[in-house]
């Protein structure tokens, strides 16, 4: 019977663990120097109460390589929410950090370190998948 009860009581916690949190994904191309562009592939692990969760991030590089293919990184890390609008992917293998603005619910676009848009007039927008 214990057994039975501690079993009930770890499934109620993982699902409340499961339901406090929820994936959101977001896609596109960002200009790059040196090829046509970088497709970035971005899970954000939000949760709902606000504190610092982990992303999960995909860059390929278009025509990368000597022979024109794609190249593909990953990286991961936490992310923080700042001011409520702003977003850093802080990753964890030491590479710099990365900035987002919320600009709405389905989009988020790169911004700089010191939080500032990209003046380029180039697109750096990310969409919800």
């Amino acid at each position: 019977m214990r057994k039975t009860t501690l079993c009930a009581v770890f499934a109620l916690c993982a699902t409340a663990c499961v339901t406090n949190r929820s994936a959101v994904e977001y896609e596109g191309v960002l200009p790059a120097a040196d090829c046509p562009g970088v497709v970035y592939s971005l899970t954000l692990n939000a949760n709902i109460d606000g504190s610092d969760t982990l992303f999960m991030l995909k860059q390929t590089y278009l025509e990368a390589d000597e022979n024109g293919g794609n190249i593909s990184f990953e990286l991961q890390g936490v992310q923080r929410m700042r001011e409520e609008k702003y977003i850093q992917l802080l990753p964890d293998n030491g590479e710099p950090q990365m900035n987002f603005y919320q600009v709405d619910d389905n989009t988020i676009r790169y911004v700089d370190a010191n939080f500032q848009p990209i003046a380029n007039g180039l697109n750096y927008d990310l969409k919800r998948k």
